[in-house]
C-alpha cells in the first residue's frame, strides 16, 4: 500500500462527512499500482451472479468477469464473444450458435455448449435480472447443445431482436456450480449456486473476483490464460471504491489516487474537473433516458388527465440545459440516438394553462393528494425533485421528496401497491433496439422491474409490442415500436424528460475509453490501456 494513497484517504474522511444513504470509503483502502485501474462510484452493490445482474450498479462486476454469446458494438449491431458465428431459419424461430474452441473458465476447464445450455436454463429458471427479456420466447429445456461446440435455441415464435437481447445473457461455468450447489428450490440442481456467487465468480471473462468488502470495494485480478492474451500495456487489477462523497471523488481524482470517476455525480463536478492537468471529462451522447416514472395505478395517476396537468406543468427547459447540462429534450422513451427513434412524436411542452385545463378536467383536485417523490442521492435526481416541486406549487399541487438507497427503491417500485408517485431514473439501454424503452418499460410482463415502475398496461399497445418483436425484418419492426410509442405518449405514461449527455471523468493515462452508448459496456476494463 502506498504511503501517498493512505495520507490522502485519511485526510479527506477526516475532513468531510460521508452521506448517511451510501456506504463510507473504509479507512484501509486497496493498494494502487500503475497496472490498476481503480474507479470510483457512489453506487452500492456487489453481486456476482449474472441472472440477477440488472443495473449499471453491478454491471462492472459481470462484464469483466464473465462473457457471453454476443458483445455491443456502439452504432452497429452486437457481434460475437463467445459465438463465431450464427444462422437463423427461414421462419426465424431456431437459431444455431458455433462457438469458439479457445475459451477456458477462471478454473481451467473448456467451455463448451453444455455451458450456455445450463446456463440458459439457470437463466430462464431463476427468472431474475434480464430474463424477462425472454420471458414466453424461449422455454426452459428449448436450448440444446447439438455437439461440444454448436449450441441451438428454438423459439417458441419469431423473435427479431433475439441476438441484440443476447447482451445480457452470460455463460457460468456449470461443473463449477454443480459443485458447489446447495439444497434448493430446483430439484437436482438444489439452489442452482446461488449461494455460490454471493461471493465468487464462475466465469470466462479476462479478470477474476479476488476480494470484496461488500457495499465497500471490489477488486479483480487478471485470469492469466484468458484467450485474449496480455500485454504491458493492460491493466491487470480492477478495484472499484464506493466513495459518497463528490468532493471526496474529485480530490481522489485530482490527486491520481482513483483512474475513473462515473457518471453519478452532479454536473457541476464535471464541469469544474474540465481543463484540469491530468484529468479528461469524456462527454458522448448516449441512449439514455432521464424518465421520471409516475405509478399509473396510484391515485391520482390512475387518471390520464391528471397525469397530462403534471406533464404539461413540468419546465422542460430549464431540466436539460440546467440541470442535465445540455441534454436533448424527449419527446418520448425512445432516444433519438437510438435507431426505430420517431422524431414526429410532439411530446409535451411546458404550458401552465394547458395544465390548468387537464387539472380541471380530472376527477381528483389539486390539494387533495400530497404526491410523492422517492429518489436516491445520485446524478440530478434531488435538483429534479426541487424544480417539479416548484413546478406543481404553481398549479396547486403538493409534493413530497424523499431520499432512500437503492435497494428500497427498487424493491418499492417493483410493486404497483408499493411504488411511489414519483420514481426518477437513468434509464440506460440495456439492449440495442427500442424494444428495450418500450417492450422492456411498458409491457406488463416486465411488472416487477424497476424500469416498468409506471406499471402501465393497455391491451392495444401490449399487442402492438408483440408484433413487433415477432417481425424479422427490422425497418418494419421499428415502425410498429413507433406506432405503440405514439399510444404510449398520448396516454402520459411516464414524464421523458431528456436524452442525456455521458459524462466521465477519468485521468489521462487511462487509454482507448470509448462511450458504449449501452449499459456499463463502456467499463470492460480488458480494452483499456495504460
Amino acid at each position: 500500500m502506498t504511503n501517498r494513497l493512505v495520507r490522502s484517504f485519511r485526510t479527506i474522511l477526516a475532513a468531510v462527512a460521508i452521506a448517511a444513504f451510501i456506504a463510507p470509503v473504509g479507512t484501509a483502502v486497496a493498494e494502487h499500482g500503475s497496472d490498476t485501474f481503480t474507479i470510483a462510484t457512489r453506487l452500492t452493490d456487489s453481486k456476482f451472479d449474472p441472472a440477477f445482474h440488472f443495473a449499471e450498479f453491478d454491471a462492472v462486476n459481470i462484464l469483466n468477469t464473465y462473457e457471453g454469446l454476443v458483445v455491443p458494438v456502439k452504432g452497429k449491431p452486437p457481434t460475437g464473444q463467445l459465438a463465431e458465428s450464427w444462422k437463423a431459419s427461414a421462419d426465424g424461430k431456431v437459431w444455431t450458435f458455433k462457438l469458439r474452441n479457445d475459451v477456458t473458465f477462471h478454473d481451467g476447464r473448456k467451455l463448451t455448449a453444455n455451458d450456455v445450455v445450463y446456463s440458459m436454463d439457470r437463466f430462464l429458471t431463476l427468472g431474475k435480472g434480464y430474463s424477462s427479456l425472454l420471458k414466453g420466447i424461449l422455454d426452459v429445456g428449448n436450448t440444446k447443445a447439438l455437439d461440444e461446440s454448436t449450441v441451438e435455441f428454438t423459439l417458441n415464435s419469431s423473435f427479431g431482436p433475439f441476438v441484440d437481447v443476447l447482451v445480457q445473457f452470460y455463460v457460468v461455468n456449470s461443473e463449477l456450480l454443480k459443485a458447489n450447489q446447495k439444497p434448493g428450490d430446483f430439484g437436482a440442481n438444489g439452489d442452482y449456486g446461488t449461494d455460490y456467487l454471493l461471493s465468487h465468480d464462475a466465469g470466462s471473462g479476462p479478470y477474476k473476483l479476488d476480494s470484496f468488502v461488500p457495499d465497500r470495494r471490489r477488486v479483480f485480478v487478471a485470469y492469466g490464460d484468458y484467450r485474449g492474451g496480455w500485454s504491458e500495456a493492460h491493466f491487470k487489477r480492477i478495484v472499484v471504491e464506493i466513495v459518497g462523497e463528490t468532493a471526496t471523488a474529485r480530490s481522489l481524482l485530482t490527486a491520481g489516487d482513483v483512474d475513473f470517476v462515473d457518471q453519478w455525480q452532479p454536473l457541476d463536478f464535471y464541469k469544474n474537473l474540465k481543463g484540469q492537468a491530468g484529468i479528461n471529462v469524456n462527454e458522448d451522447a448516449d441512449n439514455k433516458l432521464y424518465v421520471v416514472q409516475m405509478n399509473t395505478t396510484r391515485p391520482p395517476f390512475d387518471d390520464v388527465n391528471f397525469r397530462k396537468a403534471v406533464l404539461y406543468a413540468f419546465d422542460y427547459n430549464t431540466a436539460n440545459d440546467i440541470i442535465l447540462g445540455g441534454a436533448i429534450k424527449a419527446n418520448g422513451p425512445v432516444p433519438s440516438a437510438m435507431p426505430g427513434h420517431d422524431a414526429s412524436i410532439s411530446g409535451y411542452t411546458y404550458d401552465v394553462t394547458k395544465a390548468k385545463e387537464y387539472l380541471a378536467k380530472s376527477k381528483y383536485k389539486p390539494g387533495e393528494i400530497t404526491l410523492n417523490w422517492d429518489y436516491i442521492k445520485a446524478g440530478a435526481h434531488e435538483e429534479m425533485a426541487l424544480l417539479m416541486q416548484s413546478n406543481l406549487k404553481a398549479v396547486g399541487i403538493d409534493m413530497k421528496i424523499t431520499a432512500e438507497q437503492w435497494p428500497t427503491l427498487s424493491k418499492n417500485a417493483a410493486k404497483a401497491d408499493t411504488a411511489p408517485h414519483f420514481f426518477p431514473v437513468y434509464n440506460t439501454a440495456k439492449y440495442p433496439t427500442p424494444d428495450a424503452f418500450t417492450y422492456a418499460m411498458y409491457h406488463p410482463v416486465n411488472h416487477g422491474q424497476w424500469q416498468a415502475s409506471a406499471h402501465f398496461n393497455d391491451a392495444a399497445v401490449s399487442k402492438l409490442l408483440e408484433e413487433a418483436r415477432s417481425t424479422p425484418d427490422a425497418a418494419m419492426r421499428n415502425q410498429k415500436y413507433g406506432q405503440a410509442t405514439k399510444m404510449i405518449v398520448d396516454d402520459a405514461a411516464s414524464l421523458w424528460v431528456g436524452y442525456t449527455i455521458h459524462r466521465v471523468a477519468l485521468r489521462d493515462r487511462v487509454k482507448n475509453y470509448e462511450s458504449k452508448g449501452l449499459m456499463a459496456f463502456d467499463l470492460n476494463v480488458y480494452n483499456l490501456r495504460h
